[in-house]
């Protein structure tokens, strides 16, 4: 959907005389080129391989898409994941489980979830993993088409995450064996059999070996959450042979990927784990999952709970690392959520909420079916044709229903003065001639966003664009598509480099298109330009400036 007004750019421009540009701190970190990649940094998070700007990662799970729950996705007939695949394939033989599985994946995320989730102002999300995705039952390997190990899903969300400027931790949810016993886990039973069983734990160290080789040089993943809620009596905390596991997979992944962080689950509370130094591990995130149950709709409860986890975080500081809530939930009080999430921020917290899509589950989701039942099939007894069919109805478009609080909420907490720093498109540096959609800036003060580009630009706001490459020869033209309503006409915008006081190449005077829907594409002499810098447009004259579609620079012909 179209922004109804967005605002922006575009006229009359004056010459500016050419100056010598000093090169300002802005511009010695756009000449480096821009990377997405992160590391930790004490208890921050930075892009730029840990020396860059704070990243903060907060979102939503996509939980219900590897992993089947069936108190909140579309499951009858058996009681977990694992027995579901063993169900369908006794019944429609393995290549028939597949396809059906397949069908429900393909429904349930498409591309269109990933722009619903970049537009609400999201920069992560969590991507719960079932091991038997991707392995079989033995531990070998499933194959793609090139005969490596078959990671397509994986690398699709990874992809679309990238396209949609948004990072990804993988988290193993579903560990060989079961690392809990849950549901959660694919595999109920116990507390999971990964904890006495070492051919289970060979294939987890090789399942993370592996994924780490594929992913180890791509900055859209945030990091690898090696084990959900593992616990050898859940939900019991993690104790130390828990601890011992982490370090087995930790040094597993560090012999192929040095860099990604490592993301491990104290669970409920910090207590639960050592000080990284402990184990000589580096470049390590603590997460915990935050649940206050029993009190949905209990204001001052869910406040003491959230005020004494963020007292808990606090006392531990001395560990020196970065807090991740990977899985929470505020229950029933819109009041509850908004205190909790400005506690977070205030924090500097990195989250991810359970969870984006559910059944009929409340306040669980995102978004939940609008007929969940009769959309749910009991692959026990239905017929192949009718499980594929319900399975199909799991579009978000189609068949989901938003749950407008808490959307409402997470866009609150997510942007205005909540925006976030996010993913970009692009590593290195960007070709100055080639169009950049305007909503794949760097960081923005004031304007609103959405996958078809800028809004809402007034005056004080600005825009910064990361790492242009303008060249040796130099640029000397701005091309701009806005649009602008007549009684808007006429303001200004300023286009500088690297900061939002350096130097400045162009004052634009914004004319009229005929209306905010109406397009038109613009070229303006900018001061000539070389080298590689961050552009700013600044807004100037009042609310109301453009609406801009994407930007480009070029050179004169004369």
């Amino acid at each position: 959907m179209k922004l109804a007004r967005r605002q922006w750019l575009a006229a009359t421009l004056f010459r500016l005389p050419v100056v010598a540009l000093a090169l300002s701190a802005g511009a010695a970190w756009a000449q480096s080129g821009h990377s997405n990649f992160l590391k930790t940094d004490g208890r921050l998070i930075r892009n730029q391989h840990g020396t860059g700007d704070a990243i903060y990662l907060r979102g939503v799970n996509l939980g219900g898409w590897q992993v089947h729950e069936p108190w909140m996705s579309p499951l009858a007939g058996v009681n977990d994941d694992y027995n579901m695949r063993k169900t369908l394939s006794q019944r429609f033989g393995d290549a028939g489980r597949d396809a059906l599985i397949a069908a429900y994946q393909d429904t349930y995320l498409q591309e269109k979830d990933f722009i619903r989730l970049s537009d609400l102002g999201l920069s992560a999300v969590r991507l719960p993993v079932y091991y038997l995705n991707h392995m079989n039952e033995d531990g070998s390997w499933k194959l793609d088409p090139k005969g490596r190990p078959d990671l397509r899903r994986i690398e699709w969300v990874v992809k679309m995450a990238r396209k949609h400027r948004l990072y990804v931790i993988l988290d193993l949810h579903g560990a060989p064996g079961s690392q809990n016993g849950a549901d959660h886990s694919g595999k109920i039973g116990g507390s999971g059999e990964l904890w006495n069983n070492t051919t289970y734990q060979a294939q987890t160290l090789n399942f993370w070996r592996t994924v780490a080789q594929r992913f180890k040089d791509n900055s859209t993943v945030a990091g690898y959450d090696l084990l959900n809620e593992p616990s050898t009596n859940y939900p019991a905390p993690a104790t130390r042979e828990v601890l011992d596991m982490y370090d087995r997979i930790y040094r597993e992944i560090r012999a192929v990927d040095p860099n990604h962080i490592i993301f491990m689950e104290g669970i409920w509370d910090w207590s639960a784990i050592t000080p990284p130094s402990e184990y000589g591990w580096t470049n390590v995130c603590y997460s915990f999952h935050y649940y206050n149950w029993g009190n949905d709709s209990n204001f001052e409860s869910q406040k003491a709970f959230t005020d004494a986890k963020v007292a808990d975080e606090q006392a531990h500081a001395w560990y020196n690392v970065p807090h991740h809530v990977g899985e929470f939930n505020l229950f029933a009080l819109q009041t509850s959520w908004e205190y909790a999430l400005k506690r977070y921020n205030d924090a500097g917290w990195h989250w991810n909420s359970w969870t984006y899509k559910g059944t009929n589950i409340g306040n669980w989701a995102l978004y939940n079916h609008s007929n969940a039942a009769a959309n749910t099939p009991n692959v026990a007894t239905d017929s192949y044709a009718t499980i594929e069919a319900k399975w199909r109805r799991w579009d978000v478009e189609n068949d989901m229903v938003a749950n407008t609080m808490l959307n409402t909420v997470f866009k609150n907490a997510l942007t205005g003065t909540n925006s976030l720093i996010r993913n970009l498109p692009y590593e290195g540096t960007w070709p100055a001639k080639d169009k950049l959609q305007a909503q794949n800036f760097y960081h923005q003060q004031g304007v609103s966003f959405d996958s078809n580009g800028i809004g809402f630009f007034d005056e004080g706001d600005w825009i910064r664009y990361a790492s242009f490459n303008f060249g040796s020869q130099g640029l000397d033209r701005i091309r701009l598509r806005l649009a602008v309503d007549p009684a808007y006409a006429g303001k200004t915008i300023d286009v500088r480099l690297d900061s939002t006081g350096g130097p400045l190449i162009a004052s634009i005077t914004v004319p009229s298109t005929g209306g905010w829907t109406t397009y038109q594409t613009f070229t303006f002499p900018i001061q000539p330009t070389t080298g590689v810098h961050n552009v700013v447009l600044v807004g100037k004259g009042g609310s109301g400036i453009a609406n801009l579609d994407w930007l480009a620079f070029a050179r004169s012909t004369r």
